[in-house]
Formats: structure tokens, sequence, C-alpha cells
């Protein structure tokens, strides 16, 4: 959940803001302007992408001068080769002026840029230059630097020590750290690597809003917010059920260090999932195997707790996903867990799975949830 102070998470419960999106530029890890004006924004969290964070953007900028910023070279400001995007919602009620850092996003294309020109004393001057931007946050950079030569963790004592080593990072810990269970050569992708290393301490890898790369819980956690249809916080809930992306037993398999094979199973034994009837015989569920695997695990009982956690999150409902609409508020994350309420008064606890900004002014949020 990104920051926002006690006053404005008031504001955007009880309504009636304003909002407008803007963003600080940099290049070479140096600010070259401050609060741009950003149209046309289109944001959005994915927890099922390995980038969680994408968009679109334009830029409207008119020079003092009449001088054009399109970017002409690599090194230019706003080419799509090292400009990044600090994004900032800023949020006005009353009195309150609060400016929330949403995310940083790397410019990885520039689909189309233009110059409005005029002319003065037989010059043409830019009466204003139009840019529209492609971010990514900066997974996107550790997706596009492949390992040279196939490569192996230089210490197997911390998770996050090995994060940092292999992405360039800063590392912010959002879950406890782990070891990694055994030394294997990577493959080509640094940003599968990155996750499979997350997976080992139950997190998946993500861009935290100030930029730095952290690991959020693949499992339910604490509720951090309550979203209710009677506040008017929570617009609507679509409804749905689909067998997809449920099971009941969870296998992994793998080898230790020394070539042993690591085999770990669990399944559900009790309730309308069970994988199988108290007499061996199928259960209404039948059985529903999903298979696992990570050579970085390298012993049997990391396997086991690996299987037993993954079975918490697949043995459920997870394939029950609530479209939503709700009122902007741009404190929420993809893998925040609230508490929804509907107009009977009924609570479900939810996750999101990904969230939709659109432009500036705009009073709504479109969402994703699955049900836990």
């Amino acid at each position: 959940m990104r920051f926002v102070s006690a006053e404005a998470t008031s504001v955007l419960q009880a309504g009636g803001f304003e909002h407008h999106w803007v963003a600080d530029i940099s290049y070479d890890g140096t600010r070259k302007i401050q609060d741009v004006p950003l149209y046309d924004v289109r944001l959005t969290d994915d927890d099922t992408s390995a980038i969680k964070g994408t968009g679109q953007a334009t830029i409207i900028w008119t020079d003092d001068f009449g001088k054009s910023i399109l970017p002409n070279e690599i090194g230019d400001l706003f080419s799509p080769f090292g400009t990044e995007l600090t994004i900032y919602s800023v949020l006005t009620s009353g009195r309150l002026t609060e400016r929330v850092q949403y995310g940083v996003f790397q410019v990885t294309d520039v689909p189309n840029m233009r110059d409005e020109l005029t002319f003065f004393r037989g010059m043409s001057l830019s009466a204003g230059s139009v840019l529209e931007l492609t971010l990514k946050d900066r997974l996107w950079t550790v997706q596009n630097d492949p390992f040279d030569v196939p490569s192996a963790p230089t210490q197997l004592a911390s998770v996050y020590t090995e994060l940092a080593k292999i992405t360039g990072l800063q590392i912010t810990r959002g879950i406890p750290d782990g070891p990694i269970g055994k030394s294997v050569p990577y493959d080509e992708d640094r940003l599968e690597a990155a996750m499979k290393l997350a997976e080992l301490i139950g997190g998946v890898p993500y861009m935290t809003a100030d930029g730095t790369l952290s690991a959020r819980s693949r499992m339910f956690s604490e509720p951090v917010a309550t979203l209710s249809t009677r506040d008017g916080q929570l617009i609507s809930i679509g409804r749905g059920m689909s067998a997809q992306g449920v099971y009941n037993r969870v296998t992994f398999r793998s080898t230790s260090s020394s070539q042993d094979p690591i085999v770990a199973t669990a399944e559900v034994r009790s309730g309308p999932l069970r994988a199988t009837n108290p007499d061996g015989g199928r259960s209404p569920a039948h059985r529903r195997t999903t298979f696992l695997s990570n050579e970085m695990v390298g012993f049997l009982a990391q396997a086991q707790n690996y299987v037993q956690e993954e079975l918490v999150k697949v043995a459920q409902l997870q394939a029950v996903k609530w479209p939503i609409e709700m009122t902007f508020d741009p404190s929420l994350e993809a893998g925040d867990v609230v508490t929804l309420v509907d107009e009977d008064g009924t609570e479900a606890l939810v996750k999101f799975v990904s969230i939709g900004r659109r432009e500036s002014g705009s009073a709504t949020q479109e969402a994703v949830v699955v049900r836990g």
C-alpha cells in the first residue's frame, strides 16, 4: 500500500476531492524538470505480469523561449534510453493538497511526438511540444538485461542480498528474508531468476512507489482497508465463478545438490474440495493437481513448506475474479488485501489482482480482485 497521510486517507474515504497527475523527469539519476503535468494518463498495476507497473501518458510542454523539447538523439531528455518519470497523484480538498508518490517509470517508447510551430521574423519556434510516452516500471530494465554467461548465486544465506546483486536495484525488505536452498546456474532471463528467488521466501518481486525492489507475500495478509458500498467507496461488484486455477493437490519436483530427487506433495483432505474421499474413492471435486518446480530448492523440508504455502493459495476460489469499480484511491496497489462489504452487508476478504487508473480528474478506478 502506498503511503498517504491520515488526513488524505479520510479525504479519500469521504470523497469530494480533486486529483491530477504530475511527474518529475530524471535522466542519469539527476532530476531535470519538476512537477510536469501529465495528460491522457493510463496506469495499470497488474500482479499477474512479470512487470507489474505499466502505463501511458502525454506531456504538453511550452518553452518560454520557443525551444522544442522533442528528443532527437539517444542522450536527449525524454528519449527511451534512460529517461525516468517519478509520477505523483496530487490530491486536493479544501486546504489539503497532498502529493502521493505513485511510482518510478522508465520511458520505453515515444510512439508519437510533435511540435506546434509558429513563425517569428523568419524563424520557426515551437508553440508547444506534445509527447506521448509508453511507461514501464524498473523491472523492465531487469528483464532487458539477460545474463551474459551461465552464473549462479555467490552466496546462499540471503534471498534479498542475491536479488540486489542480480538486479542492481536498491532493496526494501517487504517480507522476512530467507536462505537460498541450492546454488544452481541461472537461466538467461534475469527477471525470471529474481522471481524464482522471491518464491523461496513466499514472495513476488515488485517495485515500490519510491523505485526500490521489494517482495510481497503470495499469501493473503491482513487487510489494509475496508471498502463498502454503503460509504460510497465501492461502486459496483461483479460476480463470477470458474474452476480454472483452483487445485486441491500440489506436487513439487526437483533435485538436491547431490542430484537426489526431491518430491513433496500436499493435498486438501477434508471439505468439499478434498482430493479424495476418506475411503480413497473419487471426491466430488476430483483430484486436481498442479505441479511446481524451482531448481533453487535444495532440500525436502524447504520443498514441503513450498507446497504447503502453495496449497493454501490455490485450494480456494482464486479463480473467482470479481471486477469492481470504486472511487479513485492511489494508495492501493496490486497485491493489497482489503475487506469488501456489499450492499447487503456481506463481507469478503479479497486481494487486488489488477488496478487501472485513468486520466486526470477521473473520480473512479477499475480493478479485479480474487477472494481469500
